[in-house]
């Protein structure tokens, strides 16, 4: 993914007899994802960022887990991609140029949900690659953002057989990450052209990646960090995922319902519950199913929600 400049470009468009105020760079530093991709439906996960890519400058707290300065805020610290107030939508069709273009209405994003916004598409073709254009705008509905842009294929329909590649990953700790950029693993899984993506869990550590998770703004920190990187980007925009939890992507090891654990501070199971939909496209229900045509089926029992403490 080639580095965005690190200053802002203005341009002003008439369209209409409207002047619209455009900027040169994304406002998407988070990438977008999609998931939950079935053979007519797809779910498509937008944030909005107060600047294009993550901060690089910033505190670098990564390894053990060490004390966190109580000054320090998430911005504070390397690989931060604080959210924005704005408006998202998304533009797809079968179409590379978009010729075809179905444009969803743009929604307004706010501090509750993180600035993330999920969007459903439905009656989609078969067997289809869309293409679509990812795009933010400001609180108002200016300034236009550069866009991201992307592309996903369809599951066939469940009678046919169809070829599939794709790759499962787990264990995801950001000390281990082996590029400036990320993770040198999501270039070998692009190289395959996978259909898809599994990750089995663990996706971040909100336990023992530094620093830990001892409130919600510092979880979702550990989703923005490891979803800014560039790398992880690039991947994304190519490759949905069908994303299943574990244990330290929903709060702590070996957790359950209710648990009470001192070290996590005021972050709690509940709330690892809400930050993981939130931060990835994700279905209604946790267990669910999906079939890649005739041969192909994968499950995801998501049984890290109602674990008990005896088992």
């Amino acid at each position: 993914m080639n580095r965005l400049f690190p200053f802002i470009v203005l341009l002003v468009l008439s369209a209409c007899g409207d002047r619209i105020e455009t900027i040169s760079e994304s406002r998407q530093a988070t990438g977008v994802k999609v998931g939950e991709v079935s053979d007519t439906s797809a779910i498509v996960w937008m944030r909005v960022t107060e600047k294009a890519e993550r901060r690089r400058d910033g505190i670098e707290r990564r390894g053990r887990v060490q004390p966190l300065d109580p000054e320090l805020k998430p911005r504070d610290l390397e690989g931060s991609a604080p959210g924005a107030r704005g408006q998202v939508r998304l533009r797809y069709g079968t179409s590379e140029d978009l010729s075809d273009v179905v444009e969803t209405d743009w929604v307004a994003v706010s501090a509750e949900h993180d600035y993330t916004h999920h969007i459903l598409l439905t009656g989609l073709e078969p067997a289809t690659v869309y293409h679509y254009s990812a795009e933010t705008a400001g609180p108002e509905g200016a300034p236009l953002h550069q866009p991201l842009k992307g592309r996903f294929e369809t599951a066939p329909p469940a009678d046919q057989y169809g070829d599939v590649t794709f790759t499962v990953m787990t264990g995801q700790k950001y000390v281990s990450a082996d590029h400036p950029d990320g993770y040198m693993f999501y270039d070998a899984m692009a190289a395959l052209e996978p259909k898809f993506l599994v990750p089995t869990g663990d996706t971040v550590y909100y336990d023992s990646d530094d620093p830990r998770a001892t409130n919600i703004d510092l979880a979702r920190y550990h989703w923005h960090r490891m979803y800014s990187y560039p790398k992880a980007i690039s991947f994304h925009l190519q490759v949905p995922g069908y994303w299943e939890k574990d244990d330290h992507d929903t709060f702590f090891n070996d957790g359950w319902p209710n648990q009470q654990v001192d070290v996590m501070g005021t972050f709690n199971f509940e709330e690892g519950l809400r930050v993981y939909r939130e931060q990835l496209p994700m279905s209604e229900k946790p267990y669910r199913t999906f079939r890649w045509g005739k041969g192909l089926q994968v499950w995801f029992t998501e049984g890290r929600d109602f674990r008990s403490p005896n088992t």
